[in-house]
Parts: structure tokens; sequence; C-alpha cells
């Protein structure tokens, strides 16, 4: 499979167990009367959210969300990295973000780790990002033009999480674990 196609499934799937809708889009604001907020909030108190230190906190992220049912682009790109972890994605998988002034995570599917990841016109043609927030897979070419913008800019992304890690630190995920 390719890393689009994986990326693609990843989204996919991420819809599918949170929503096509994140929590804080306007529309389920309205219909959930901030509700969905409210959830977003817990799940990120339970989840320790801010720290993402290794495969762990991920998962633990996923896992809160999905039970919730609810999230913003932090829960969706943790659930899409642990899609991709557990469905033996062949590419390597990065938990991104955009810092301040930026707000805004998601999933760099196949880039490779010579290259800068500041500067995605050097990922290569077969790198996707995987935004299952925003419900779509995007080249690394078409980067500065169709990623969000937070605020009112695309930001260069901030790997947080980088899996398989090349120095061996991060541990291995048991091979009967699969997606819910």
């Amino acid at each position: 499979m390719s890393s689009a196609a994986d990326a693609i499934s990843a989204v996919s799937y991420t819809q599918r167990v949170l929503g096509t809708l994140p929590s804080n889009h306007p529309i389920k604001r309205i219909v959930t009367m901030n509700e969905s907020l409210v959830c977003v909030g817990g799940v990120r108190r339970t989840a320790a959210v801010a720290r993402i230190g290794d495969v762990r906190d991920i998962r633990r992220i996923a896992a809160t969300a999905k039970a919730a049912n609810c999230g913003n682009c932090g829960e969706y790109a943790a659930v899409a990295f642990d899609y991709l972890l557990l469905t033996g994605c062949t590419y390597d998988i990065e938990y991104a973000l955009y810092e301040a002034p930026g707000d805004h995570a998601f999933v760099i599917v196949g880039r490779p780790p010579a290259t800068d990841s500041s500067k995605p016109a050097s990922w290569g043609p077969d790198v996707v990002v995987c935004d299952a927030w925003k419900g779509e897979v995007i080249s690394a070419a078409d980067y500065w033009v169709r990623m969000p913008s937070f605020p009112n800019a695309v930001h260069a992304p901030v790997i947080r999480l980088r899996y398989p890690d090349r120095r061996g630190d991060y541990p291995d995920v048991l091979s009967s674990t699969r997606p819910a």
C-alpha cells in the first residue's frame, strides 16, 4: 500500500470513530450546545494531551478520545497515528503540530528522517500529511497551500513524535493489538 492509501484509510477510520465534524467545528458546537467542547476538555484532562513523550502517550490519547467519542485536531491526529501504527503501516509515522502562534495537530506519513521537517518541499513526492481533523490527505508539495491556517497562516510543522524512532527507545506494539 502507498503512504497516501494508508493515510486515506487512517482519515476514514478516524472520522468513522470520532465523527466527521470535530468538536470545535461551529455546527457541532451549535448542535451539542457546546457540550462537544466540554467533552474535549475532559479528554484532555484525562489523557494529558499536552504531554506526548512516546507511543504510549499517543495510544492513551487515542483510547480516551474514542471512549468519549469526541476530539479536536490533537485527538484526531492521535487516533490516526494509532490506527497507522496498529495496522502495520510500513512508512515512518510522525505526530506533528504547529506551535504558537499556530494551533493544529496532524500526522505525516513517510517522511525520510534525513529531510528537514520544517521544509515540506524537501520531503519527496510520496510523503503525505494525514489531517484527519480536516478530513484530508495532503501531499507534501501542497502543504503550504492546503493545510489549515491557524491563526491566519500555515506554519511549519514541529515533530513531537516519530515512529519508528531510529534510536530504538520506543516500545514495541503487541501484534495482537488492533484498532477498535
